[in-house]
């Protein structure tokens, strides 16, 4: 069996791999984080009554991702690690 080891130095790549990404396209801050329901913060559920439990501009513990965290995130890599070569999501 014949090996073929190439010269040089070999080529690299550096791959960014996100996974698991809740996007919650009908995020609504202000929203009650606590609803009671599978997902919470939406547009549909209500306005919470205490600031505490109320879904942020960045996003909520208990609540998927608003589009606009995500964007940002992505903008935010690009610009410390414009080398990524490769995005798998």
């Amino acid at each position: 069996i014949a090996i073929y080891v190439p010269l040089g130095k070999p080529a690299t790549t550096k791959v960014l791999h996100l996974s698991d990404v809740h996007l919650d396209l009908s995020y609504q801050i202000g929203t009650t984080t606590d609803c009671g329901l599978p997902m919470c913060c939406m547009n549909s559920t209500e306005m919470a009554d205490d600031a505490s439990k109320a879904a942020g501009y960045w996003g909520a513990y208990y609540c998927d991702s608003p589009v606009w965290m995500f964007e940002n995130m992505l903008s935010q890599i690009q610009e410390q690690f414009g080398d990524v070569s490769n995005l798998k999501l």
